[in-house]
């Protein structure tokens, strides 16, 4: 794929309401960043077709995988300073703190740390996607 279909599955995850529509795109994307070397260009990504919610989204995939030892280290680092300066960016506009999926209620107590950094209340519960925890098996199995 493209670096411009990738955007694309990218902004359907983003834009979707529910986890369940969004679970393939995630897999794919999570697949690309881990696994085929995709790496998102950050400059001037709130200018290229993403409200500013939708910024904030696509910056915590990217942080979600970033922070992953499925990608490889350089990639991570490269990725996590871009992000910071990002953050820097994004947090300064105002915002409302709202799960990452509308059709979810948020919890009582957010104890996602990862929502919190990018404003959420609920993140989009990795756990929930089929197949994205493969993902990250079958990388660490490759390099162990």
């Amino acid at each position: 794929m493209t670096d411009q279909e990738y955007r694309q599955v990218l902004l359907q995850v983003v834009r979707s309401a529910s986890l369940e529509s969004a679970a393939d795109g995630l897999c794919l994307l999570a697949d690309a960043a881990w696994n085929k070397g995709w790496e998102p260009d950050l400059d001037g990504f709130a200018l290229d077709g993403f409200d500013l919610d939708e910024c904030r989204k696509a910056a915590y995939l990217f942080d979600f995988f970033a922070m992953n030892a499925a990608m490889p280290a350089e990639r991570s680092k490269r990725l996590r300073q871009c992000l910071s300066s990002l953050q820097s960016q994004l947090m300064a506009m105002p915002w409302q703190a709202e799960p990452f999926y509308q059709a979810e209620t948020p919890p009582l107590t957010n104890r996602d740390a990862l929502s919190r950094k990018w404003g959420f209340s609920a993140g989009f519960h990795p756990k929930k996607v089929k197949g994205l925890l493969d993902l990250q098996r079958r990388v660490n199995r490759q390099a162990g």
